[in-house]
């Protein structure tokens, strides 16, 4: 994991695009900005992206569930809350865990400042392993 900030903040903000590109150790432009791109239709877009690269990805909806639970040694994924600097909107970090289990976050927002309250989502993405079915939302 590399991080990566975001250049955008606020709505059109592109903190997933940063994420996507921590969690694979791409520059920010390698990676294409699906949220704003792509709207309704970015799930697929993305998984798409990913399947020509080698990965896939799942999507657990955290709600009512605490997210550090979600976690094991080495794991890394992408969650999404809302965005502390403005409720309206939500926000992603990345997080992942140590070999010793604790748990650390990266903020692609350069002012910092991770989620506030409970994650909404989480997205891991993994190898993808050839006769897998594609992941759906």
């Amino acid at each position: 994991m590399t991080p990566v900030f975001q250049t955008r903040l606020g709505v059109g903000g592109n903190c997933f695009q940063a994420c996507v590109a921590s969690v694979l150790n791409l520059a920010l432009d390698d990676v294409p900005d699906f949220c704003n791109l792509y709207k309704d239709n970015w799930w697929n877009m993305f998984v798409d992206w990913l399947l020509m690269r080698g990965y896939t990805a799942v999507l657990v909806d955290a709600r009512g569930k605490k997210y550090a639970d979600w976690f094991g040694p080495g794991s890394v994924a992408i969650v999404t809350g809302e965005s502390p600097r403005n409720s309206d909107l939500d926000h992603s970090i990345v997080v992942y865990c140590t070999n010793t289990g604790r748990k650390k976050h990266h903020d692609p927002a350069p002012c910092g400042g991770g989620i506030s309250g409970p994650a909404k989502d989480i997205i891991f993405i993994l190898p993808f392993v050839y006769g897998s079915s594609r992941p759906v939302m």
